[in-house]
Formats: structure tokens, sequence, C-alpha cells
């Protein structure tokens, strides 16, 4: 990986940013992980080529899909924020917050909250905390089944929807 950086960063000091954009899609081709479909998406924001950037995002779910941890939708999204794209940063954190594992995307449910008290409405924002709720109560059940406190407290959850 370091040498096709070096290559990219010497094609940048040579003014050559066209040659250095080949070299970048070459090591994506060659290399196709999460951290090389970063950095070609950065690359291309760095040189204010947005649609470039945001092609290397998606190219990066299309191949990689259940590979890609919350890191790559968050900064995915957080890409779609900085180009005031903010229904297709809303979009990538509800698809990223249904493909992972909802044990394992707890920073990306915190970002997406965040976002939503940002850009959402009040129903949307209602609308993640009452499905985090549920998956915790899901989750309480799972583990002891007969636990009624659990069992009343989720039942009260449906209930007030």
């Amino acid at each position: 990986d370091n040498a096709w950086l070096q290559y990219v960063k010497f094609e940048e000091r040579c003014k050559e940013i066209e040659k250095g954009r080949r070299v970048m899609e070459r090591y994506v081709n060659v290399r196709p992980t999460q951290q090389a479909f970063l950095r070609l998406s950065k690359f291309e924001e760095k040189h204010n080529n947005t649609a470039r950037a945001r092609s290397g995002f998606e190219k990066g779910v299309e191949l990689l899909g259940n590979e890609l941890d919350e890191q790559f939708y968050m900064k995915f999204a957080q890409f779609e924020q900085r180009q005031k794209e903010m229904e297709r940063a809303q979009a990538i954190y509800k698809l990223a917050l249904d493909v992972l594992p909802k044990g394992a995307s707890d920073e990306l449910y915190r970002a997406y909250v965040s976002f939503e008290k940002q850009h959402g409405d009040r129903d949307a924002i209602e609308e993640v905390v009452l499905n985090k709720r549920r998956y915790i109560y899901e989750e309480g059940i799972k583990k002891n089944a007969r636990n009624y406190d659990v069992w009343f407290d989720y039942v009260r959850l449906e209930e007030s929807c």
C-alpha cells in the first residue's frame, strides 16, 4: 500500500493530478479494500472532484458490501454532509444501520442520532430512539425469556407508539 501512496504523492508534487488519479484507480483495482476506497475518495475530494469521490464510496459499497464496517459508512455520510447532501447522508446512515449488526454499530448509531438532531425532524428522531429501545428490549428477552419486567416494558413501548 505504501508504495502506491508514495507514487501518488510523487505525482501530486509534480502537479500531475491526472497521473496520480490513474495510479489511485490502479491501486483500488489491485487491492480493493475498505481502506483503498477511502483513500481514493479522499484523494478525489482533496482535488475537488466530488462526483468521482462519491463514485469511489459507492463502488466500495457495491463491491465490499458486507465486509465494510461502521467507519466506512460514517465517512461516506460525513462526505455527503460536507457536500450539503443531507438526504443522501440520511439514506447512508439508514442503509448502514440496516446492513450492519446491531451490536457492532453503536458509534454509527450515535452519529446518526446526532445527525437527525441537527438536520432531521422530530418524528425521525423519535423513530431512531424507538428502534434502539426495541433492540435493547429484544436483546433482554433473548437473554432471559422469563424476565417479565422486560416483557412489560416492551409491551408498554409498543402500546405507546
